[in-house]
């Protein structure tokens, strides 16, 4: 009926029908991304099936569901990491069961408004609801399926900022004796492995899931850099490689393990496998438990603390973002409350 076309970057879908003057019509898709782009044509071809499409008329963008883009999205999204997808399917598809499946440009700000309400959610789920039904409908948008962006004239009360948990150096030094003294007391290999892993993990903002899949052919210590690899095995949240430098530290962490093949995995366990996530982050909370530290700090926990730390030695946002592999500079900015006393001395400085 139609197949995909792409020129100069964007994507086309082209219609033939020789019944039709001219025989082929192109019809523009408004995206770059492939995925999007096959979605997009398939919503289409089921539109020109039904009558409510057709390319030879004048340009008008045949009215969508809300389903229908709720679909669309995920087709296009199907990269992401489970754990986001699962969240946007919490969110979207509680959306269409809340307000019913009217078209997509009929949804009202009431009708964001009434949904959120709904839930029994405290200040961070709402923020966390409206956040993705911000990005679906911008998203949307950008696609041609939609005007205009609906929760742009949404005002959902924001709920007092979170900051995320992390660990001074000091704390982070307890963390690695109390880790050390259970080494010494038990079968030193069954805990041992840990030291160079937290290590790395606070030096490095890799997260668990990036650091269990790590292998010495990602690891460059003569450059200092690694890079962490988006592997069908090990996939990381952003679906993209990504390079990060390595302080002083994380060379001699890596170093202290002792370089094996180019494809063997960097951290083992105790038998010598892979580590397994949910076993490192139990450790991890028998350990934190053993330093005297907070409850709320958990093995991502190490992640903020690098984050804290580049701040507060001055790094700018943009390369703490690069660094640590976010999509958003918004993500990185709560990092930036992380170090009052560097913005007092820059403002003591400024101002004083």
């Amino acid at each position: 009926m139609a197949r995909l076309h792409r020129s100069k970057g964007s994507y086309y879908a082209r219609f033939h029908d020789k019944t039709k003057s001219p025989a082929r019509k192109t019809v523009p898709l408004r995206t770059r991304d492939e995925a999007a782009a096959r979605a997009a044509l398939r919503r289409l071809e089921v539109h020109y099936a039904e009558g409510r499409f057709d390319p030879w008329a004048p340009p008008e963008a045949p009215p969508t569901r809300l389903s229908e883009a709720v679909a669309v999205f995920f087709e296009a999204k199907a990269h992401r990491a489970p754990a986001t997808l699962r969240l946007y399917h919490t969110v979207l598809d509680g959306l269409v069961a809340h307000v019913g499946d009217p078209l997509l440009r009929d949804v009202r700000p009431r009708d964001v408004l009434a949904f959120l309400g709904a839930r029994d959610l405290n200040d961070t789920g709402r923020d966390a609801y409206f956040t993705r039904l911000k990005a679906f409908f911008r998203w949307c948008r950008r696609q041609g399926l939609a005007d205009d962006v609906v929760t742009d004239r949404v005002d959902v009360p924001r709920g007092p900022q979170v900051f995320p948990h992390w660990l001074t150096r000091d704390e982070f030094g307890r963390l690695v004796g109390a880790i050390r003294s259970a080494a010494g007391e038990a079968n030193e290999g069954e805990v041992a492995w840990l030291i160079p892993f937290v290590t790395v993990a606070v030096y490095t903002g890799l997260r668990l899931g990036e650091l269990v899949g790590l292998r010495w052919a990602d690891v460059d210590l003569e450059s200092r850099r690694l890079v962490v690899r988006n592997r069908a095995a090990a996939r990381t949240k952003s679906r993209r490689d990504r390079s990060v430098p390595l302080a002083g530290p994380a060379v001699r962490a890596f170093e202290s393990v002792g370089r094996g093949d180019r494809e063997a995995l960097v951290f083992v366990g105790a038998g010598g496998g892979r580590v397994n996530k949910e076993y490192a982050s139990k450790a991890f909370l028998r350990y934190r438990r053993a330093a005297g530290l907070a409850e709320e700090i958990h093995f991502h926990s190490l992640r903020h603390t690098c984050a804290s730390w580049l701040v507060q030695g001055g790094v700018s946002l943009v390369r703490v973002k690069e660094v640590l592999g976010h999509a958003s500079i918004q993500t990185v900015m709560r990092y930036a409350h992380l170090a009052p006393s560097t913005a007092l001395d820059e403002v003591e400085r400024a101002l004083g």
